[in-house]
């Protein structure tokens, strides 16, 4: 897969120079319950809710869909999988949630609504984040691939090698770790595993099979790296618990941001508070 994704960031277009990076300053944060492992996120403007996926380690309330009220942090309705799945990403598309699972190898898709269970679908690889720009729904696996899927048939109809241009090289090189999805104004934020940066990708590079970062958005000095909630070590795709007992849950209105949180998108260890940012040229 590797020698594969690096043969194909060498074909189409070439970029001139490596991506910027950006800053970024919040502008809001929002009180998150501690026990959600999230794994995917969508904020709905018509509807003003807060759609959120979960997994389920076993120190958190485990796999499960859930609406929210971004202002009180009240869980309107949920809906829990077996033990058996991990939950992964999730996106809106029409009437429709779609879900992933990590290794489980199927994905759901509810009412998003009522959430009653409506289908499901396999591929096969992992599955980490999903989004959809309005026509498809796209969807990472930890790799520098992002995988395209009909939201009616559910099967893959194209994969996308996401690269860049490499400064100490000058080679075009695959980004891998690919991680959470959201689709902003006909890009792709990517944000990228273990390291505190969001990739900003161009889907439309004239090549269905390319996807180039036209920028990095670096967001080290977020995390309050001494708060003991907050697990900042290397840590592998789904850490197992916390040692016990774990330490104790810090006083309301207090900042809990994990490593990766990115404009509140991305998965908690234990407990956050979401922010939103507003990135900086």
């Amino acid at each position: 897969m590797a020698n594969l994704e690096a043969s194909e960031a060498k074909k189409g277009p070439r970029q001139i120079d490596a991506p910027p990076v950006d800053g970024f300053r919040v502008v809001r944060e929002y009180q998150h319950v501690k026990e959600s492992f999230t794994q995917g996120v969508q904020w709905s403007h018509k509807e003003k809710i807060w759609y959120e996926g979960s997994g389920g380690p076993s120190f958190s309330q485990g796999t499960r869909i859930a609406k929210m009220d971004l202002e009180s942090g009240k869980v309107l309705k949920y809906r829990s999988l077996p033990a058996r799945h991990f939950g992964e990403g999730i996106t809106v598309l029409g009437n429709k949630l779609y879900q992933l699972t990590w290794r489980s190898n199927v994905g759901f898709v509810y009412d998003k609504d009522s959430f009653q269970l409506l289908d499901d679908f396999q591929y096969d690889h992992e599955g980490w984040g999903l989004t959809n720009n309005g026509k498809e729904l796209i969807m990472s696996d930890g790799s520098a691939t992002l995988y395209f899927h009909d939201p009616e048939t559910l099967k893959e109809t194209r994969k996308m090698t996401v690269r860049y241009l490499a400064k100490r090289s000058g080679e075009m090189t695959p980004l891998r770790r690919l991680n959470d999805l959201q689709w902003v104004k006909g890009k792709i934020f990517s944000n990228i595993w273990e390291a505190d940066r969001i990739a900003v990708i161009n889907p439309e590079t004239g090549a269905p099979t390319i996807g180039i970062v036209e920028r990095f958005i670096d967001l080290k000095g977020m995390l309050d790296e001494s708060d003991p909630w907050i697990q900042v070590e290397t840590l592998p795709p789904h850490p197992p618990p916390p040692p016990h007992p774990p330490p104790p849950p810090p006083p309301l209105g207090r900042r809990l941001v994990t490593r990766e949180s990115s404009s509140g998108l991305g998965r908690t260890d234990a407990s956050m508070v979401l922010r939103t940012m507003r990135f900086l040229p």
